[in-house]
């Protein structure tokens, strides 16, 4: 999650070109696009889909220093360089050395002899969820099965994102209102639903 996420910001501008170019050493802010700025502090999260679950990893940009935190966990990053699709940086003083490959919204993440796939949330971009009902899901709008990410028996934790839908370019999350069971799936990836159509039958587990 840290490398898609540095990965991320390395690619968006940040700080003034003409200045970051004095120094490609990575010792130095000045080489990071990463959102960095010389006083006061800047934060903000970056939301990615890990295999049906959303996760979130908030940035924060100090005066020297450049943390991620996530699931109560911080992490001190420093030394990021990004040369073509190899990421290296130190996380905790660790060094790692990561290989990103972005496509779109997607994330291939090789770390350690172990791969990963991420997709990242934009923010910026309206969703919703369905509706909330414990028996049955609807859809929220007229459009499009982008991707359905539990098959039928799945157990899902509150909160899992279960079918992505897509309507006029605009992502929207289908996710579980409660700890249960997705007892059925009534539409696959590349179907169109109309607006209120039964998504899936979902059971809530007891409490």
């Amino acid at each position: 999650m840290a490398a898609a996420s540095l990965a991320q910001l390395h690619e968006e501008p940040g700080t003034d070109p003409a200045t970051a170019a004095e120094a490609r050493d990575f010792h130095s802010p000045w080489s990071l696009r990463d959102g960095w700025r010389l006083a006061g502090e800047t934060e903000y999260e970056l939301s990615w889909l890990d295999a049906g679950l959303e996760r979130r990893l908030k940035v924060r940009f100090g005066r020297s220093r450049l943390e991620l935190t996530m699931d109560e966990s911080t992490a001190e990053v420093r030394r990021v360089a990004r040369h073509g699709t190899d990421l290296l940086f130190e996380l905790d003083s660790v060094p790692m050395r990561a290989s990103v490959l972005r496509q779109g919204a997607d994330f291939e993440i090789v770390l350690k002899g172990r791969s990963w796939h991420l997709r990242r949330l934009d923010a910026l971009v309206r969703r919703a969820g369905a509706e909330a009902v414990p028996e049955r899901l609807v859809a929220p709008v007229h459009g499009r099965v982008l991707e359905v990410l539990v098959p039928a028996g799945s157990k899902v934790k509150r909160g899992q994102v279960l079918m992505l839908l897509e309507c006029m370019k605009l992502e929207y999350r289908v996710t579980a209102p409660a700890d249960g069971v997705v007892e059925a799936l009534h539409f696959a990836a590349g179907d169109v639903v109309e607006d209120g159509a039964q998504l899936l039958s979902f059971a809530p587990a007891p409490a």
